[in-house]
């Protein structure tokens, strides 16, 4: 995964489209949001996506508590209509980490009927957040989801990836990575409002 930098953004993009069943749905806005269970945790205060740079959402020192030792790579996403994304790598770690700043398909959008994934219920600093995680072939890089409701019909889209070195990470190990990294772009995002 890690032989160079439009693998990575490649790799990106083929893991949101695994678990997003729906998503060229969303892309046209045309998708109706289905219904979900009622959220148990409220946004405590909006944090519109609108002008905000996904390679901003990690501070210098954030950036060094996941070992990312390469500048964030900003792209757009292939899967949701103008979409901004930035791909942080940690080369030495064989790890990166990505945020996708998804501005036409709210949190309800990512529920089972639209995603091919195994979904917890989640709070990151008190937003309803929710975990997808998709079991993969123990020969491919297992990755961890994280979709944070930030504003009315926009979520942050938080993803970790680790490439297999000794050994594979588990479900809990990626995931716990993810969830490290929707918490430390939500608190940048607060401090930016």
């Amino acid at each position: 995964m890690f032989d160079n930098k439009v693998t990575r953004t490649l790799a990106s993009a083929a893991a949101l489209a695994m678990i997003c069943t729906a998503c060229q749905q969303a892309v046209g806005g045309n998708a109706s949001p289905p219904q979900d269970t009622p959220p148990t945790v409220q946004r405590p205060r909006d944090l519109p996506l609108d002008k905000v740079d996904p390679c901003q959402l990690l501070t210098s020192e954030q950036q060094r508590t996941f070992a990312i030792d390469a500048p964030g790579r900003p792209a757009t996403s292939t899967m949701f209509e103008n979409g901004s994304v930035c791909n942080y790598s940690a080369w030495a770690d064989r790890s990166g980490l990505s945020f996708t700043l998804i501005k036409n398909a709210g949190i309800d959008f990512f529920a089972k009927k639209n995603i091919n994934a195994e979904l917890r219920d989640l709070d990151i600093i008190g937003f309803r957040a929710r975990e997808m995680f998709t079991p993969l072939a123990s020969h491919l890089d297992p990755f961890c989801t994280i979709v944070v409701d930030v504003a009315k019909g926009q979520v942050l889209h938080t993803m970790f990836d680790k490439s297999i070195d000794k050994e594979r990470l588990t479900r809990e190990q990626v995931c716990a990575k993810a969830k490290q990294g929707a918490e430390a772009a939500v608190t940048t995002l607060m401090a930016m409002r």
